[in-house]
């Protein structure tokens, strides 16, 4: 069905000129010719996000044709307004589906223009305020320029809005929407529905500019994506098919472009930018060499400018030469560097003019955009894509002295440095090491690194100044692409590098560079700063035969490296048929031989094996080791082996005693044996029972999840039908094999000093499990206990008071000094003690413990912290805080070191609180207070108290060396108080202020605070912004003349 020629009844005198209006917009339409239906096509899968009644975003993946994406999700109601958002890159055919829309509407086609009697493609970068004189300059002819005209037109408009498509094209290109809000109201109006509500209107721009505010507005948002590997093949095929070579497509698909994922998105990405490399090939006749992002930007620039030449002159001659090119690169980079980093990303034709780039224009690097007016206006013009934008910006940096480059770094550096940087590095070349140098300032993603060494051509100035950046990394791990394999094997070949440990984690073959991977491993053989390697898998990574044959030679590679002192192997599959038919056997094979005949590095101490092996191969690996009397620590883990293996493993300690030996995780494959009676991982043997009822041993995967060295992995178990455990009730009322005679055992080990066991759950349901308790720290020779983590459940009987009251009671009763326990170091970070009552549960967090830490008499250094990211809803009480505070006062004298990080409290009665705090601290000796990351708000949960609570800790502590109030939220007035506290009320010689995280603002504030006093002044600075350590600052009495010029400078 074609689009209406005659509209519904409206004034005579609108019937003459609304027919040569529609006439003249269908001519103007078709004339502008078919868009690339390539283009349109690949775009046909867009992300469609909508709002539904429920408060939340409903994101689907949604795929709709041309002819279905404009219309509705649901029947439209009276009041409910169509309006689409389209997001795009630069490049991707925003303005080219716009066109679409028009050239369809305009032929008269069925699709998703039908049914509009008026439809008008609107550019915005030349909206001067109204949408009216808008569509009569650039879109009417002359003749229908009469204001009585446009005023019957609008009338129109308005009365059929239900007919009417606005295609707003360019909202990022909006002149003057970052400069006056106000200036583009009437276009805010039309999306929002005040005028014509029931019309259609869609709106292009580019991702991040004006988003957020027009996803409020909309009803759907489209993303035009960038073309993926299907795509380019079909867009290089089909362009190659239409100049009659298909043969050439395959170069341009197998060059090194399609390798390089950033590449291949920055230059096959997008249509415009596919159909220039196709260009470029084409040119060279498939045997163009991509080396660099800069070299092709470079080749690109010369390809465009010597076709315009072309054209111009009618020969084939070159008649733009390479100065008068670089003269253009330089110039539009200087005009590009003055907006660059904000959304603008135009040129006005005047400012070509005057600095003498207007030439760009006439050869084809910029392009005048989709117009259908020829009026004289002021000419916008754009570069083909935004890309080449970047690279002219580092062209022009790479002409200037390097000094003031790197002087324009820190204005520019943070604006997508993926992109700039790398042309930056590639067009300096020798002088690229001068920015890697600037780098040592900032925490630069390794592999960023290496993309921008690989860019610069691994020149040997800037590899050494890579060196250095990781030089300060002690362990590196090595990830298998080609960015890293290439940027790691030239760090390691030079004589500079001093990393120590080497972690690789292998892939399957199919995604590995071979040659990139056997220079890696030659390097790393010839290292002689590498003391550590690791090799291993990724969970679900199951390496085929061949890959494990290529593995096993670099073993042997690696084995034989010059003072090698530890060696860790981990290889691990899930596939049970891989694991029955021992997949790894050729590693197994090839440490054994180096082993056997001495291969192995003299200096090889270590030696960690972490992978399936049969009975067979762990004799064979113990005899190896005997010929080996360097290795005295084995870890081999999870083994899967008969006793013939631990006879194996038995005869090599007979042989030759080692240092250390780990045989974590040890178990039968069988579930007809019986474990063996040979168990590590603890200290001490605990007999796992279960109810004769249940006929299973004990479960295979009780000694799991313990990690060694750094490969973290999960948990890599055999899916053998193991059942379930089952606790026997009758096993807890025994006497003898109980779990409660561990705490005995743990008294026994006087040698025992510290205890960690973070994160445990535990659970104490009898009374004589408390007495058990009580003694272990009466008689215990611990002195650091950690229990950050822990959850302890304990079953009390029903209160007859309060609840809480009760239960705090029961918890405190009987509890008297122990002047025999050693504790002196605890850590409750996060524990939780859960009161079990047949009434409910009360939990009790790290802050209402301390009434209950009396017996601990010699207790020096408490962490009192809360769970970080706790509910901030759960805010500690009143009461709470002052129970806490009067306990440590009265209970724990000693207390020399605090932590209380995370709390998030409302008190009611501020002063009423501080002096019962402040009082209460005075009691105390401390010298260390960390209070990170502090909340406290007023009864209402409305006014911050953060400062007056820190101010009252310092008044009660006058003579703190250390105080931390890292993370808290002050403003710049609430600073001011902390500052005018420190300075009025400390009484000790010096201060250590940890700030770290604090604005720039609030510091000053401190420093300005602590200079007005006269008595202190900030003297010592460790800067986290040059060493990437906490902001400390110390404070002396002013006697000590001078302040540091490091403060003042980072303050700036």
């Amino acid at each position: 069905m074609r689009r209406p020629s005659a509209l519904p009844p409206r004034p005579a005198a609108l019937c003459p000129g609304k027919a040569g209006v529609l006439a003249e917009l269908d001519a103007a339409y078709v004339s502008t010719g078919p868009p690339a239906e390539l283009c349109i096509e690949n775009h046909q899968s867009s992300c469609l996000k909508y709002r539904s009644k429920i408060p939340r975003e409903v994101v689907r993946e949604l795929h709709y044709s041309l002819s279905e994406f404009l219309l509705p999700l649901w029947p439209l109601k009276d009041g409910v307004r169509q309006r689409i958002l389209i997001e795009g890159g630069s490049g991707t055919g925003k303005t080219t589906l716009g066109v679409k829309l028009a050239y369809d509407w305009g032929k008269g086609d069925v699709g998703a223009v039908q049914g509009y009697h008026l439809c008008f493609v609107v550019p915005l970068r030349y909206y001067d305020g109204s949408l009216l004189n808008l569509i009569q300059k650039e879109l009417l002819p002359k003749q229908f320029s009469g204001k009585a005209t446009l005023l019957d037109m609008y009338e129109y408009m308005r009365n059929n809005d239900d007919k009417l498509l606005l295609i707003l094209d360019g909202w990022d290109e909006l002149a003057t929407a970052r400069n006056n809000p106000q200036s583009h109201s009437e276009l805010v109006d039309i999306i929002k529905g005040r005028v014509f509500p029931r019309s259609c209107v869609v709106v292009m721009t580019n991702p991040g500019v004006g988003g957020c505010e027009l996803r409020k507005l909309v009803q759907r948002v489209y993303y035009m994506r960038n073309f993926d590997a299907p795509q380019i093949r079909q867009f290089v095929h089909g362009y190659f098919k239409s100049i009659d070579k298909p043969d050439e497509a395959e170069k341009v698909l197998c060059s090194n472009v399609m390798q390089s994922a950033d590449l291949r998105c920055t230059l096959l990405g997008t249509p415009v930018m596919c159909l220039m490399t196709c260009l470029l090939f084409e040119e060279s006749n498939g045997s163009y060499v991509m080396e660099s992002a800069s070299r092709i930007y470079e080749d690109l620039t010369q390809m465009l400018l010597r076709r315009a030449s072309e054209k111009r002159s009618g020969i084939s001659k070159h008649i733009v030469t390479r100065d008068v090119s670089d003269f253009l690169l330089r110039v539009l980079g200087k005009l590009s560097l003055k907006f660059f980093g904000t959304e603008r990303a135009l040129f006005y034709e005047q400012e070509l003019k005057d600095s003498d780039a207007y030439q760009a224009l006439e050869l084809g690097l910029l392009s005048k955009g989709w117009c259908m007016s020829r009026r004289e206006k002021h000419v916008l013009v754009h570069p083909l894509h935004k890309s080449f934008l970047h690279f002219w910006v580092a062209k022009y940096l790479a002409s200037i002295s390097p000094s003031r480059t790197i002087e324009m770094l820190d204005s520019v550096r943070w604006i997508e440095p993926d992109l700039w940087l790398r042309f930056l590095v590639g067009c300096m070349k020798p002088n690229a090491h001068l920015i890697f140098e600037r780098f040592k300032f900032e925490a630069i993603p390794t592999k960023q690194l290496f993309a921008l060494l690989k860019e610069n051509g691994h020149h040997s100035r800037s590899v050494h100044a890579v060196c250095e950046l990781l030089n300060t990394k002690a362990r590196a791990q090595i990830q298998m692409d080609s960015v890293n394999l290439e940027g790691w094997a030239m760090v390691l070949s030079d004589p500079s590098c001093s990393t120590d440990t080497v972690e690789i984690i292998l892939k399957q073959r199919a995604v590995l560079s071979d040659q990139w991977m056997d220079r890696l491993f030659a390097a790393l053989r010839l290292n002689e700063s590498v003391k550590t390697v690791k090799l291993g898998t990724s969970l679900g990574q199951d390496l085929s035969a061949t890959d494990i044959k290529v593995i096993s030679q670099y073993i042997r590679m690696v084995i034989q490296k010059p003072k090698l002192q530890s060696l860790e192997l981990v290889f691990r599959t899930v596939d049970e048929d891989k694991t029955q038919h021992n997949a790894f056997a050729p590693l197994i094979q090839c440490l054994c031989c180096e082993l056997r005949r001495g291969a192995a590095s003299p200096t090889l101490n270590k030696l960690i094996i972490d992978m399936d092996m049969t009975p067979e191969q762990v004799v064979a690996l113990c005899r190896a080791l005997e010929c080996c009397p360097s290795v005295q620590v084995v870890h081999l883990l999870h083994l899967v082996c008969t006793q013939r293996a631990f006879l194996g493993v038995a005869e090599l300690v007979a042989a030759r005693p080692l240092l250390a030996l780990n045989l974590t995780g040890a178990w039968y494959p069988s579930d007809n044996e019986e474990p063996d009676s040979f168990q590590t991982g603890s200290l001490f043997d605990v007999k796992s029972t279960r109810s004769s009822s249940s006929g299973a041993t004990s479960p295979a995967w009780a000694s799991y999840g313990i990690e060694v060295g750094s490969l973290r992995r999960f948990n890599t178990l055999r899916r053998n039908p193991h059942p379930p455990p089952i606790c026997d009730c009758c096993e807890h009322s025994r006497i003898s094999d109980s779990e409660r005679y561990a705490l005995f055992v743990l008294t026994r080990i006087r040698s025992l000093k510290s205890l960690n066991i973070s994160g445990w759950t535990v659970k104490l349901e009898e009374a004589r499990s408390l007495h058990c308790l009580g003694s272990f720290l009466k008689t215990c020779t611990i002195r650091d206990l950690n229990l950050a983590g822990c959850k302890i459940f304990v079953s009390v009987e029903d209160p007859e008071k309060g609840k809480y009251d009760s239960l705090l009671e029961t918890l405190s009763k009987g509890l008297q000094p122990y002047p025999e326990c050693e504790v002196a170091f605890l850590n409750l970070s996060g524990c939780q003690v859960m009161m079990m009552t047949s009434r409910g549960q009360v939990t009790l967090q790290a802050s209402d413990l301390i009434p209950f830490l009396s017996p601990l008499a010699k207790l020096t250094s408490l962490n009192a912290s809360l769970k970080r990211g706790n509910d901030p809803v759960c805010k500690i009480g009143e009461k709470t805080i002052i129970n806490f505070f009067q306990s440590l006062g009265s209970k724990l004298s000693n207390l020399r070191r605090l932590t209380i990080s995370n709390w998030s409290a409302q008190i009611e009665n501020s002063e009423k609180a501080s002096k019962v705090i402040a009082k209460s601290l005075k009691q105390l000796d401390l010298k260390a207070l960390t209070v990170n990351r502090l909340q406290v708000v007023d009864g209402l949960g409305q006014k911050s108290l953060s400062h007056i609570f820190l101010s009252t800790l310092l008044l009660g502590l006058p003579q703190l060396t250390y105080f931390s109030i890292k993370g808290t939220v002050m403003s710049v007035e609430e600073a001011a108080v902390v500052a005018r506290c420190i300075a009025e009320r400390h009484k000790g010689p010096f201060l250590d202020l940890s700030v770290r995280h604090f604005p720039p603002e609030v510091l000053k504030e401190f420093r300005a605070v602590l200079i007005a006093s006269g008595k202190f002044f900030p003297s010592v600075i460790r800067c986290a912004a040059c060493h990437n350590e906490e902001l400390r600052i110390e404070l002396r009495p002013a006697q000590n003349t001078g302040v540091w010029d490091a403060f003042a400078c980072s303050l700036k």
